[in-house]
C-alpha cells in the first residue's frame, strides 16, 4: 500500500496552477510544462532528503501540531513495553517507554518503508508516493493515531522552503532557455 503526499507551493507570491497562460511569452508550452515540473521535481526530493526524517524525531509533536496526536500510556503498553512484566511494573516500564520514544516508530518498519520514497511531478504539483504497511490507513478507527496525516503533515517552515525552491528553480530553468534554449532535467 502507498500513500501520496501532495504538495502545491506559491511563486511570485500566488498559487502556481501551472496554467499555460502563466508563462513567458518567448517560452513554448511543452518548455513551460517542462521547467514547472523540474521546479516540482526539485521541492519534492528536498522534502524527501530533508524533511521525511523529521516525522520520527521526538520534536514531531511540536513540528506538527495539528496532526500529531499525543500518545497515552495505554498507547505505549501496546506497543512499547514488554508484556511479560509484571502488571504492576508494566505503568513504570510505559514511563520509561515513553520518555525515550521517537514518533511513528514501533519497530522501525514504518521509517524503512519511507526511504523507499518516490517523487512524481506534474505541472501544478508534486506527489510524493510513499510505500507504508497496512496499519497506516487513511480512514482512522475509534482512538487510533493518524498517522496518514503525521506523514504528510507540512508545516509553514516547510511550505515557505518548498516554495522557495519552486520559485528559484523555474526562475532559473526559464532564465536558462531564453539563453541557450535548453531544457533542464527531470531527475532529482
Amino acid at each position: 500500500m502507498t500513500i501520496a503526499a501532495v504538495f502545491r507551493v506559491t511563486h511570485n507570491g500566488r498559487d502556481i496552477t501551472g496554467r499555460d497562460d502563466e508563462r513567458p511569452e518567448n517560452v513554448p508550452i511543452r518548455a513551460w510544462r517542462t521547467i514547472m515540473k523540474s521546479g516540482y521535481v526539485k521541492a519534492g526530493v528536498y522534502w524527501v532528503e530533508n524533511y521525511r526524517a523529521l516525522r520520527f524525531s521526538k520534536a514531531a509533536r511540536f513540528r506538527y501540531p495539528k496532526v500529531y496526536k499525543r500518545r497515552s500510556q495505554a498507547y505505549f503498553r501496546r506497543h512499547l513495553i514488554d508484556k511479560t512484566l509484571p502488571h504492576d511494573q508494566q505503568s513504570d516500564a510505559a514511563k520509561a517507554a515513553e520518555a525515550k520514544h521517537r514518533p511513528l516508530v514501533f519497530t522501525g518498519t514504518l521509517e524503512a518503508f519511507t526511504r523507499q520514497a518516490t517523487v512524481k511531478a506534474f505541472q501544478t504539483r508534486v506527489s510524493i508516493q510513499i510505500p507504508v504497511p497496512n496499519y497506516v490507513t487513511k480512514r482512522v478507527r475509534g482512538g487510533r493515531v493518524d498517522m496518514w496525516a503525521e506523514l504528510t503533515a507540512v508545516n509553514t517552515e516547510e511550505q515557505n522552503k518548498l516554495t522557495a525552491i519552486v520559485s528559484e528553480q523555474v526562475d532559473r530553468a526559464t532564465e536558462n532557455f531564453l539563453k541557450t534554449r535548453t531544457l533542464p532535467s527531470l531527475q532529482g
